[in-house]
């Protein structure tokens, strides 16, 4: 079996508790955003431009230009890279909601190829990536949100295109926060002569502020093709002025990587700067580093 294949199988075991080999796409499983600190918990609660990935209704929570990058150092030489933005939509002083536009690349780079003999016979390379553009907008006590997405995956010199769709509400009642989303809905991609299904997700979750919002307890209910069902706990705690220290664990029937459910990390938020580092470990593969940087310019009432 040649090398490109081991890599590949790697790409998708990296991702804890998912079934690899039984979806396409699997690198749209890597979040980006301070959920990431608290094991996915809060994924459907997610606010701002990094809310594109979790539920596209948490867009509408950018008042003014809204961007976001953040860069995940995986196991075994894989990398994954999220990039966001978001522009309200105001002509005029009316509010048209919110447009977004995001972009995620998974990459490793150059990889010897191995024949069934043992011998070289080259190298390799593998890219995979997603353009999605989606707009959110506010009605009354909720927000709405939709987005369509662009796949395309790339090894060595096969290469395969889909397309998705994301739905996604939001709302809040007192201090409680509520959000459900699906997301990757869409027909699967062919790569190397087969069809796989998309990771068709989908979330609902609950979130509470205490403490004069001094401490965020989130709860996420994931279903996912091709995986067990989890259940996400999340608790984030402000320590000092700006800055926030979180920790999530991820609950799972078959969870064999142990370990893997686990994160944590801290938030420092600086006026309109922002900036988030996780870390998670992958059992036997090692651990994921994610930091992630962002930049909100100050929000203008509409007239």
């Amino acid at each position: 079996m040649r090398a490109r294949l081991a890599t590949l199988a790697l790409a998708l075991a990296a991702t804890p508790a998912f079934g690899a080999g039984t979806n396409s796409a699997e690198f749209l499983r890597f979040g980006s955003g301070a959920p990431s600190s608290l094991s996915e918990a809060g994924g459907s609660l997610e606010r701002g431009v990094a809310a594109l990935y979790w539920n596209p209704a948490g867009l509408a929570d950018s008042c003014a230009l809204d961007a976001y990058f953040s860069h995940n150092a995986l196991p075994e030489t894989l990398k994954h890279d999220f990039f966001a933005v978001a522009v309200p939509l105001r002509p005029g002083g009316r509010d048209l909601g919110v447009l977004g536009y995001s972009l995620q690349v998974l990459s490793q780079g150059s990889q010897p190829e191995i024949d069934n003999t043992g011998t070289q016979v080259g190298d390799f390379t593998s890219l995979d990536q997603a353009h999605t553009l989606g707009w959110a907008g506010t009605f009354g006590p909720m927000r709405a949100g939709l987005a369509a997405r662009f796949i395309r995956q790339s090894l060595a010199d096969e290469a395969g295109n889909t397309a998705a769709l994301d739905a996604g509400l939001q709302g809040k009642v007192g201090q409680w926060l509520w959000g459900a989303a699906m997301s990757n809905l869409g027909p699967g991609l062919k790569l190397g002569g087969s069809r796989l299904p998309l990771p068709l997700t989908g979330r609902i979750g609950v979130g509470h502020n205490l403490w004069k919002d001094r401490i965020e307890l989130a709860s996420d209910v994931s279903a996912s093709k091709g995986a067990d069902p989890g259940l996400h706990l999340g608790a984030r705690v402000k320590v000092y002025g700006p800055v926030f220290i979180g920790a999530g664990y991820t609950v799972m029937k078959h969870d064999k990587d142990g370990p893997s459910g686990l994160a944590a990390g801290i938030t420092l938020g600086v006026k309109n700067f922002r900036a988030d580092f996780a870390f998670r470990p992958f059992g036997e593969f090692g651990s994921s580093f994610q930091l992630g940087i962002g930049y909100r310019f100050p929000c203008r009432a509409i007239k």
